[in-house]
């Protein structure tokens, strides 16, 4: 028959395990360490065992009281820098 070649199955008595290192509300990434499993297998496991995702807490964003369109680079638009030089010269 030969060598098995390639990554070990997840076998039924690590389910037991990553079940309860779950249990501690930790995050996948923190599991995956204390578990020495991927983080993939455990994302993929966690889902099969019903584990819904983290969310991420947002921190609330100040009101915008003017917004600027800028190209990629940060930078004004060609309309914007010609319409601050006709404002200036005013």
């Amino acid at each position: 028959m030969g060598k098995r070649l390639g990554r070990p199955k997840f076998s039924d008595g690590e389910r037991p395990k990553l079940r309860t290192a779950l249990d501690t509300g930790e995050s996948r990434h923190a599991v995956s360490i204390a578990t020495k499993m991927s983080y993939s297998t455990v994302k993929k496991h966690a889902r099969a065992l019903g584990y819904k995702p983290r969310q991420h807490r947002r921190k609330p964003t100040a009101a915008v009281t003017e917004t600027r369109k800028t190209n990629f680079s940060g930078l004004l638009t060609l309309k914007e820098a010609l319409a601050l030089r006709r404002a200036s010269s005013e």
